[in-house]
């Protein structure tokens, strides 16, 4: 991965302090939802859902492309593992679904600094982050798919290795 050095993009610095409240906003619903302060669980997922479709809009005008697929990568995984805790409540796997989103603050947070402070990181040094960032981000490809995500059988073995094989 290189990082044009001679890139001009100008941030808009109170819509990213707007993302990042809304991440926080999510992270604390989904925290509240683990803990079982549930009063409908549908309309927390609807909402929860909403307010991923807000922060994807945001990131999506101000053009963070990486920072848009990892978000709507790790939204899909939280809103499947949110989704199927809602149609049964043992369905668990809720501690990964905060983990993930505190992967994608953690992310967003050193990306958004690099791009408002450069003094903060090294370009070689946030190169070597987002290289991180990557493995961790496959990682959890490989953790959702193996260990939570529940398939339907409405495909064959092959067909699904073919599916995994074209997200690499």
């Amino acid at each position: 991965m290189t990082i044009n050095i001679n890139q001009t993009i100008v941030y808009d610095e109170s819509i990213i302090l707007k993302i990042k409240e809304m991440i926080e906003a999510g992270l604390n619903k989904l925290k509240s939802f683990v803990k079982g302060i549930k009063d409908d669980n549908l309309n927390f997922y609807n909402d929860l859902s909403d307010r991923f479709n807000q922060i994807a809009l945001k990131l999506e005008e101000l053009e963070l492309w990486d920072e848009l697929n990892y978000f709507l990568s790790i939204s899909q995984f939280i809103e499947y593992i949110i989704h199927q805790n809602c149609l049964d409540s043992s369905f668990g796997h809720c501690d990964f679904a905060v983990e993930l989103l505190k992967f994608f603050i953690e992310y967003i947070k050193v990306n958004f600094d690099y791009y408002l402070n450069k003094s903060y990181l090294s370009l070689e040094e946030f190169e070597a982050f987002q290289e991180e960032i990557q493995i961790k981000h496959y990682n959890y490809l490989k953790d959702f798919f193996r260990e939570i995500c529940e398939f339907s059988g409405d495909y064959s073995q092959e067909e699904l290795y073919e599916i995994h094989t074209s997200l690499r």
